[in-house]
């Protein structure tokens, strides 16, 4: 039983890395300016205007790692430490979002797909409590199928994410070179923020995925199907 553990206890490893390794290269990249001198506020609404892009809307808020897109109100959130900031960190994240932005714009494939599972998951998740005591807790067998097709459906959307994200980094990077904001001498640190980033999404599928597997033994071995 304490080798099963392990499909715990590795994922939550590799996160705990991830989160160090993400907040040491902002942290370093947040030291260097970029060559124009211009914070991430501007660069994103300049990326947005030049990809006919005018109406999504760039808010600031309080805080930090918080940025994102949202497809439903078409507006890029920015937290304060990089909305304000000139930094190559903030280059990077910055143009990340506007991708998101452009893909909602062009139909990308996997961002719908990924759109429609995130509504639908909200709506399960308000269930989920219910949903795991009862079907993990308490072994009722229908709560128990209802759990297994919910670690599933994360599953699948974490999957999904995956390339939504690449992608959003890699028209990042075209992105900032089109509109001359980055020069050639900073993309090699650009790309480090964009790829110190995807490690979290990899291991974010990886703890996914692990949970979803712990609980199917966990119901095998219950069943004494399997032993350890």
């Amino acid at each position: 039983m304490s080798l099963l553990y392990l499909l715990l206890i590795i994922p939550i490893i590799f996160s705990w890395y991830a989160q160090f390794r993400v907040q040491n290269i902002y942290q370093q990249y947040r030291q260097q300016k970029n060559h124009k001198n211009i914070n991430g506020k501007d660069v994103a609404r300049q990326l947005l205007d030049e990809n006919q892009l005018k109406d999504v809307i760039v808010e600031e808020i309080p805080g930090y790692f918080i940025d994102h897109y949202n497809p439903k109100s078409k507006k890029i959130t920015l937290s304060a430490g990089i909305a304000e900031s000139d930094s190559i960190t903030s280059l990077g994240v910055v143009a990340h979002e506007v991708g998101h932005a452009l893909q909602d714009a062009e139909g990308y494939r996997y961002i719908k797909i990924r759109n429609k599972l995130a509504k639908r998951l909200s709506i399960l998740s308000q269930f989920s409590p219910l949903v795991f005591i009862g079907g993990l807790w308490f072994g009722i067998p229908i709560f128990r199928v209802l759990a297994l097709f919910m670690l599933g459906a994360f599953v699948v959307f974490t999957i999904i994410t995956l390339p939504v994200e690449l992608n959003a980094s890699k028209k990042a990077i075209s992105l900032l070179k089109k509109s001359k904001i980055m020069v050639k001498e900073e993309e090699e640190n650009v790309q480090k923020v964009l790829r110190s980033a995807a490690l979290t999404y990899l291991t974010g599928l990886l703890r996914q995925i692990s949970i979803f597997l712990f609980i199917i033994v966990i119901g095998l071995l219950s069943r004494n199907i399997i032993h350890f």
